[in-house]
């Protein structure tokens, strides 16, 4: 706030999950500015929705977000309050800039998440793993045979 971004942005503080959704999909962008993600796959749902992304560089932010999406903070953005400011005006500024400008198109951003996250993707990803899993488990077994 101490940024002036306060005119532009809507800081709600904990929201109920009912309502999560629909706060969202009235959205331009979206930020996730965790300290620790794992999975995000609320980038995923953010994308799904159509909306650009801004998102720290923990693992779930530098493979969720690509370039055509979003943008993911510099990892100096991680090291204190005064970076991770910075770095969250910055990216929030270049992205309503390009989508004044005509970027970061929502069907654009929700196409890309279905190829990315869409069931077809996921399902053929989990195959993948378990198959991969199961092929370690069978190797290892009948390497101690």
């Amino acid at each position: 706030r101490a940024e002036g971004i306060e005119q532009t942005s809507t800081f709600t503080g904990r929201v109920p999950h009912d309502e999560v959704a629909g706060l969202m999909a009235a959205s331009d962008v979206f930020v996730l500015a965790s300290e620790v993600e794992a999975g995000g796959t609320v980038l995923a749902e953010a994308q799904a929705l159509g909306l650009a992304c801004v998102a720290t560089p923990t693992w779930a932010g530098r493979f969720m977000v690509e370039p055509e999406t979003g943008v993911v903070l510099p990892t100096a953005a991680q090291r204190d309050d005064d970076a991770l400011v910075a770095s969250l005006t910055e990216a929030l500024a270049q992205v309503t800039d390009s989508i004044r400008a005509g970027g970061y198109l929502p069907e654009a951003i929700r196409s890309r998440a279905r190829q990315r996250f869409g069931e077809a993707t996921f399902v053929t990803a989990c195959r993948e793993l378990y198959e991969q899993a199961c092929n370690a488990i069978t190797g290892s077994a009948e390497s101690t045979q």
